[in-house]
């Protein structure tokens, strides 16, 4: 009898450890997942930047870089954007492509890349007119290594896509994390496709729609191929002010991957 007491007490103590366990750990984890979801009813995606550590956890970092969309067909998206880090995970990762880790039913997990994006960045720095938007001053340069370094890595990542028959075709600053070392992260393939398939829509003024000199396509925004990822990586080097105001990059001509970029060439893009 005083066995079975002892015993007894013994089980309801672990069991209220387990609670107990429980509820300062899953509980608020699961409530944390439900809050996510909740917030991402009307997203496309959720991609969650998770650390690669094994004893990582959602953090406020990763929750201020929640990618947040709101379009029709959001479940069609995620899935499409699965397939995708499935195909890239069948080579050897580029170090400039994001880390995928985990498929969720509504929802991507990816590697926490703690250096923010690009975008972000360069939007930090900036001044602009609150009517047009337009960029009136930057007040802070980025270094002309490092402007050198993020464009060169951009276009390996995209010359590593091409590689697979695949192209971004949505390359922009925002889509750019910065590792803790400040190299590009490139990010968001719920718009990559095969080359040579014929594209909807792209986000301008990343892209462009095409005038007479795209013939039967002429007032669409082509197919996706080298044409519309150095259009984008063009745009990228303009917007991020390294023409404008950066006499580097006015004088020098560096060689990327797949095609050859001057001052002149990133003005006329």
């Amino acid at each position: 009898m005083l066995l079975r007491n002892c015993l007894t007490a013994l089980l309801k103590a672990i069991a209220s450890r387990i609670a107990t366990f429980r509820s300062l750990i899953f509980k608020p984890a699961f409530n944390l997942y439900n809050w996510l979801n909740g917030f991402g009813s009307t997203q496309e995606s959720l991609d969650y930047l998770a650390s690669a550590a094994p004893d990582s956890y959602i953090s406020s970092a990763t929750l201020s870089s929640l990618r947040k969309k709101s379009r029709p067909g959001r479940r069609n998206h995620i899935l499409h954007e699965q397939n995708i880090f499935a195909l890239l995970q069948c080579q050897p990762l580029s170090p400039y492509i994001i880390r995928h880790f985990h498929d969720a039913n509504d929802a991507i997990f990816v590697e926490f890349v703690a250096g923010g994006d690009l975008g972000t960045v360069l939007n930090n720095k900036q001044v602009k007119d609150t009517s047009t938007q337009r960029v009136t001053q930057v007040q802070k340069l980025q270094s002309a290594l490092d402007y050198t370094r993020w464009i060169r890595q951009l276009a390996t990542a995209a010359a590593w896509l091409e590689q697979l028959g695949l192209a971004h075709c949505d390359i922009r600053p925002a889509n750019m994390p910065l590792s803790e070392a400040r190299n590009i992260k490139l990010f968001d393939f719920d718009h990559a496709c095969k080359i040579r398939s014929a594209l909807a829509s792209l986000t301008e003024p990343f892209a462009r729609l095409l005038g007479d000199d795209g013939g039967l396509d002429r007032g669409t925004y082509g197919i996706a191929g080298s044409r519309t990822e150095q259009f984008a990586i063009g745009s990228v080097i303009y917007t991020s002010q390294v023409i404008s105001f950066n006499n580097t990059f006015n004088t020098k001509c560096f060689k990327l991957p797949f095609f050859q970029v001057t001052g002149q060439t990133c003005c006329s893009a």
